[in-house]
């Protein structure tokens, strides 16, 4: 029998959309949501699961990351066997942690009730229950915003023309005539009338000092700055591209330490909460690893890739 339970596709990219975070400004746009989706993609990449095959492997993930936490339990008379659920937390224990879930799934209407390290286990990410979204949005609105200046630097430092036209009807022919200039079409057929009587163009160019004001290759290198920041928080190797000055090699080819900052975390407090989902349920045999360990990382900063 195949016991998924996976959410529709809406519901699963209503993860990235609402998950315990305070409407964000710099969030409402589609390039902001654009980046949201790759950065959290790309944090995804850097853990390997060993889960069960019947489970979703896309349910798992969004939820514990996008949410924070998820509960695995014995679905027991719904004939689901051993499963992770999206749930609700409620209630508190001597150290002020929730001890009881809610889980509502039409799929599972014996089940909504557990008792957290009784009868089910609550894997969470962070010590507060909460998801890594807090960081994927910080990178996202910045480089969201980056990209919208790259946009609007390419067209500003483009070539400007100004016409001379007679009337309304000549100004919407010089209309269509540049439309189709800037199209590229390889030859563009004009009235003699568009020309002056004298037979000279009645166009010319508006100069800019193009170099000046053409920045997109270092709003790129900005952003490729802003992207490697988010791979060192997040435990993905990245590339040095910038040498300073008499850097030392140390400097140059390793940033283990801050690399491993968070994801060290993370790793520790999920194979916390994984030894209590094994010994619970022992024919799950749930584990999790660092898809990219500290030898990747130094050796893609020192030229060479090395995975695992």
């Amino acid at each position: 029998m195949n016991y998924q339970t996976d959410m529709s596709m809406s519901e699963i990219n209503n993860v990235l959309q609402s998950a315990f975070l305070p409407p964000v400004k710099g969030l409402n746009n589609a390039t902001a949501l654009y980046f949201r989706k790759y950065l959290f993609q790309k944090l995804l990449s850097a853990f390997e699961w060993t889960i069960p095959e019947l489970w979703s492997r896309d349910y798992f993930q969004y939820v514990l990351f996008g949410f924070g936490f998820i509960c695995i339990f014995d679905s027991g008379a719904d004939g689901f066997g051993v499963v992770p659920q999206r749930c609700g937390i409620s209630g508190y224990n001597l150290y002020y942690q929730p001890r009881t879930v809610v889980i509502a799934n039409p799929l599972l209407p014996n089940t909504r009730y557990k008792t957290i390290n009784e009868d089910c286990v609550v894997l969470k990410v962070n010590a507060n229950y909460t998801s890594v979204l807090d960081i994927i949005d910080y990178y996202a609105v910045k480089m969201a915003m980056i990209s919208a200046d790259v946009e609007s630097n390419l067209i500003n430092s483009k070539l400007s023309y100004l016409f001379t036209v007679k009337n309304q009807a000549t100004a919407n022919a010089v209309k269509k005539l540049y439309d189709q200039i800037s199209q590229g079409n390889p030859a563009v057929v004009i009235d003699k009338d568009l020309r002056n009587e004298d037979g000279s163009s009645n166009w010319e160019v508006f100069q800019q000092n193009l170099s000046s004001n053409y920045i997109v290759s270092d709003l790129l290198q900005d952003m490729r700055r802003i992207e490697n920041e988010f791979c060192c928080k997040v435990g993905i190797p990245t590339t040095n591209t910038e040498k300073r000055e008499r850097m030392s090699e140390v400097e140059v080819t390793r940033n283990d330490v801050e690399t491993e900052t968070l994801i060290d975390g993370w790793i520790e407090r999920l194979n916390d909460d994984i030894l209590k989902v094994n010994k619970m349920f022992p024919t799950v045999n749930l584990k999790v690893e660092r898809r990219f360990n500290t030898d990747a990382v130094n050796n893609v900063n020192s030229g060479s890739v090395s995975m695992g």
